[in-house]
Parts: C-alpha cells; sequence; structure tokens
C-alpha cells in the first residue's frame, strides 16, 4: 500500500488550514477503509474474484474508455477493482469525494467547473453515506429551478441565458447521475484521519462480529439438527416428555449457537490481525487455518482447566481431554503452516496446497503418536497407585 492509516496519519497539518487539511487527509483515509470494507464484504460473502483498491495501489492500465487508470496520483479515480491477477474490472472505478462539512457544502464542491473533468468522463463520485441523501435531493432541488429559468428566459426570447442555464442544468444532471452513496460517513472518514487505531478496532470488531454471526448459523443448523434427533429418540423410548426435550434442545442449540459465534469472532480477528501484520511469516500464517483451529482449541481447553481448576476431573483425565480437544490440531496446523512456506518457495500455488497437506498430516501423525505413549503411561501409572491403595487396605 502507498498509503495506510498510520502513515496518513503522520502528514503535517498547518495551523491556518487546519480544516482544509484535515478534509483533504480524512478523504485519503476514506479511499483505504473503504477499500478495505469492500474486501471484507466480499469475503464473508464468499466473493474472491475480485479485491478493491486504491488506484494508487495498482499497475497503470487502461479503463477501457481510452483512459488511464492506477499508478500514483490518478487525475480521474481513487478507488477500483482488480482480479487476481490485477487487472482492471470494468466500470468499477471512481472517485471519492468527502468534502464540505454539510450536504449544501458538499454539493457545492461537487459543482464546481474545476470537476468538470469527472463529468466529461463520466465518472461515478462517492460522497459520504450520511451525505448522499442530502446532496441528492439538493441537486434535485437545484435541477428544477434551473429549469424554472430556462422557462423564464424561453419566454422573454433571452436565448444567451437559455444556453448558460442549460449548461448549468447538464452539470447539475450529470453530477446527480454520476452519484454513489458511500461506504463511511462523514465522521468516520475524520475519525479514521484523527484516531486511526481506534478506528480500526471499531472494523475489525464489526467484521468479527460478521465472522462469528456466520460461524454461528451454521453451528445452530448442524447442532440443532442433531439435538432434535437425539431428543426425539428419548421422547420415543419413553425417557423425556415432549417438554422436557424441548427445553433440552433449545438449550443445546443456543449453547453451541454461542461457542461458534465466539470462536467465529475470535478466528476473524485473529486472521485480521494476521493479516495486516509486518512479518511475512505471519501472514502467511493467515492463509491457513491456524486461526480457526487457535480459537476454537482455546475456548476447548479452557473448559477443560476450568473443570480441572474446580476439582471435577483429576490431573490424567485433564491431560486426556486436552490431549483430544487440542494437542493434534494445532500441531497439525503448525506443521500444515511450515508446508505451506516451503511449498511457497518450491511452487507459489501447487507447493502451498501440497505443503499443507503433507506438513497437516506429518504433525497429526507426530502429535498423535507421542500423545497416545505419554497418556499410556499416565493411566498406568493411576491404575497402578489405585491398585496399591487397594492392596494396602486390604492389608
Amino acid at each position: 500500500m502507498s498509503k495506510s492509516l498510520k502513515k496518513i496519519y503522520g502528514y503535517k497539518i498547518n495551523p491556518a488550514n487546519k480544516d482544509s487539511n484535515i478534509n483533504q487527509q480524512a478523504g485519503f483515509a476514506a479511499e483505504v477503509k473503504t477499500a478495505a470494507r469492500e474486501d471484507a464484504e466480499k469475503i464473508i460473502s464468499g466473493n474472491n474474484k475480485t479485491k478493491t483498491v486504491r488506484t494508487d495501489d495498482m499497475a497503470k492500465q487502461s479503463d477501457g474508455k481510452g483512459n488511464t487508470i492506477g499508478g500514483n496520483n490518478d487525475q480521474l479515480y481513487d478507488i477500483a477493482e482488480v482480479d487476481k491477477n490485477g487487472i482492471y474490472v470494468e466500470g468499477t472505478a471512481r472517485q471519492l469525494k468527502f468534502v464540505g462539512g454539510t450536504p449544501e457544502k458538499c454539493t457545492d464542491a461537487l459543482l464546481n467547473k474545476d470537476w468538470d473533468k469527472y463529468r466529461d468522463a463520466d465518472v461515478p463520485i462517492e460522497v459520504p453515506s450520511d451525505f448522499y441523501d442530502g446532496v441528492k435531493k439538493e441537486l434535485e432541488d437545484r435541477a428544477n429551478g434551473i429549469k424554472d429559468q430556462i422557462a423564464d428566459a424561453e419566454a422573454k426570447g433571452n436565448t444567451h441565458l437559455v444556453e448558460k442555464k442549460k449548461s448549468e442544468l447538464e452539470r447539475v444532471e450529470k453530477t446527480s447521475n454520476n452519484l454513489k452513496k458511500g461506504k463511511l460517513t462523514k465522521s468516520e472518514a475524520n475519525e479514521a484521519r484523527l484516531h486511526p487505531k481506534w478506528s480500526t478496532v471499531k472494523d475489525i470488531t464489526k467484521v468479527a462480529h460478521s465472522g462469528g454471526v456466520e460461524a454461528a448459523q451454521s453451528v445452530i443448523m448442524i447442532s440443532g439438527g442433531i439435538a432434535f434427533i437425539r431428543n426425539s429418540v428419548s421422547v420415543i423410548k419413553g425417557d423425556k416428555d415432549i417438554k422436557e426435550a424441548a427445553i433440552d434442545m433449545a438449550k443445546s442449540t443456543a449453547g453451541a449457537g454461542a461457542l461458534g459465534y465466539v470462536t467465529g469472532f475470535s478466528g476473524a480477528a485473529i486472521k485480521g490481525a494476521l493479516q495486516n501484520a509486518p512479518s511475512t511469516y505471519l501472514r502467511a500464517l493467515s492463509k491457513t487455518n491456524l486461526p480457526a483451529a487457535t480459537a476454537t482449541t482455546v475456548l476447548e481447553v479452557g473448559q477443560t482447566l476450568s473443570r480441572y481448576a474446580h476439582g471435577d476431573i483429576d490431573g490424567t483425565d485433564c491431560l486426556i481431554e486436552l490431549g483430544e480437544k487440542g494437542t493434534a490440531i494445532l500441531s497439525s496446523a503448525m506443521f500444515a503452516t511450515k508446508g505451506a512456506l516451503v511449498g511457497t518457495m518450491v511452487m507459489p500455488v501447487a507447493g502451498t496446497v501440497v505443503g499443507v497437506l503433507v506438513g497437516g498430516m506429518i504433525g497429526y501423525a507426530f502429535s498423535s503418536s507421542y500423545y497416545r505413549q505419554l497418556i499410556s503411561a499416565l493411566i498406568e501409572a493411576k491404575e497402578a497407585h489405585e491398585e496399591r491403595k487397594r492392596i494396602e487396605a486390604e492389608c
């Protein structure tokens, strides 16, 4: 990225032009956050065919209309979509204008003759989401007012004024037709410029929440089906009445859904943090199942340790559960990650897939073997201790 929120935050502000500087820099921040939010929405919806980027982060190419798009300081476009090869997807480019403190002032700025280049190239223009309705109405009101002026000028035979007003009307109508609703409000853009860390945390929370909801829905569907079958059998056998079965099914499904939400939320947050890490190794980890495995394992292990701390299970049972719930999964994920990194160096695409598969199998095999030997020794020791206690009691 040529610009990040952190970098934009470091831009200097001239005390004499503080508001103007902040507005301009908030526009840069809006570009960064718009690209990030759109990419998050695509990933959540399962669309990984295109990626939204700032044009500063694109290679120079044609927009399909005879104009250049991409490269540093693009004169027409701020945001666009590219495919996996970095090729521009026609019709996705637009300009962001987070200008003015109110919809009226934003409209005034949009109609400036200096911005006729966007109208001439038929470039879509995005404005703050909270300004959109107000700007749209303001443009419609101005268009209607100009139409009345044209009619009045025609009635008086003032052809010069008629042509002038028609030119104004064309500018207003083109601006209205090309107006798009942005992904951010004006205050969100300013917050991203002035408080980038807090702004980022809020977006991470929103994305992680979406991940949690998706995970919870999937878990509820599965656990709900299992709970329905289990409780139906209990009712048929006479072990439960319908009311007891319904309560049990509701509790099981709700508990599983809550656990699924926490797991999905945590996994998405961890994955996002890894994707934006400065280390190449950590970014590579984000492409594996390690974030989700980590979140799941932490929750499962936490429940086991809680039972051990409360005395519900002894040390041997605790280690048995820990092994069942986490050891093999994490070991497999870690070896898969190593395999992916090695595979990527050998073959960029196929090597990654092969590395994940081979590494995962090796990690799981090693972990399972060591775990079985450890548990076998612990169980034998526990049984020997109990046998000694029995013999002592008999003696």
